[in-house]
């Protein structure tokens, strides 16, 4: 909270260095894998057994939900815009860059996970990356606890940041007190704001179980991208030429995104 009170340069630097620590990590899973096990991709097949099993896909489903905190943030990106340059050309590509990169890095991680470690071994660890880290690198596992717990401090920034200017936003539309949308005169940043955001995330994170945690903020998360790729659809019908210099994506890039937010939101409850 400090941190992200102090400045945005400061906030962006820091969570910068951290995400560069936490991708090694993930690099070093991958690169160990494929090293111990050069026929790896050969044994591709090998995850496709069962592919009309139901019980599975209802296990990808429900673990899909919580594997979908892995991404939140990508919607944070656009909360900074104001202290962005050129964010109508920043923007999209940094959304569409950081979605590709981190999609590529986790689905690997989780061919080495399924390749490397027998699945009941997997479903009985606490800590299953630990395990696989130990297996496939010749590094100890509290190196990975290490870049886990350093990723865990780079998310909390990076969302008190957002959501501080979250607050500072709506606060200036009138939605919210005023006092939410004051920027300190030498911190330059929404700093009442960033201090109630960093009391809640603490008051989250002493009384919910972590897990609990994860799986509702993935729902809340679902339930916001519903509602924008909703409201992009409507955009779209009402205004089919939007003003110059705007963004564009194709009417099924919005249908798809609701369609997949809807189900994963459904499958959460059901299963």
């Amino acid at each position: 909270t400090a941190i992200a009170a102090v400045g945005i340069m400061e906030s962006v630097g820091l969570a910068a260095i951290l995400t560069a620590l936490e991708i090694l990590g993930l690099i070093a899973v991958v690169a160990g894998g494929f090293h111990t096990q050069p026929d790896m991709l050969a044994r591709m097949p090998e995850v496709l057994e069962g592919a009309g099993n139901w019980a599975m896909w209802a296990g990808v489903l429900s673990a899909g939900v919580i594997a979908f905190f892995a991404f939140i943030g990508f919607e944070d990106i656009v909360n900074v815009a104001e202290e962005v340059i050129e964010p109508e050309r920043t923007m999209p590509w940094a959304i569409g860059l950081t979605l590709v990169i981190s999609t590529i890095l986790y689905v690997l991680v989780a061919y080495v996970a399924v390749m490397s470690v027998p699945i009941e071994t997997l479903a009985a660890s606490t800590a299953p990356l630990s395990l696989l880290f130990s297996q496939v690198t010749a590094f100890p596992a509290l190196l990975i606890a290490g870049i886990a717990s350093l990723a865990t401090l780079n998310g909390v920034i990076v969302q008190e940041v957002m959501a501080s200017r979250v607050l500072y936003g709506l606060s200036n539309l009138g939605h919210l007190p005023g006092w939410l949308g004051q920027v300190n005169e030498r911190t330059r940043t929404p700093l009442k704001a960033t201090l109630l955001i960093g009391a809640t995330i603490l008051v989250l994170a002493m009384a919910v179980p972590l897990e609990a945690l994860a799986e509702w903020t993935s729902r809340v998360t679902l339930s916001v991208f519903a509602l924008v790729n909703g409201a992009l659809i409507r955009i779209k019908l009402k205004e089919p030429e939007p003003p110059e210099g705007v963004f564009r994506v194709p009417m099924w890039v919005p249908v798809a995104g609701l369609a997949a937010c809807l189900g994963f939101l459904g499958s959460s409850f059901v299963l």
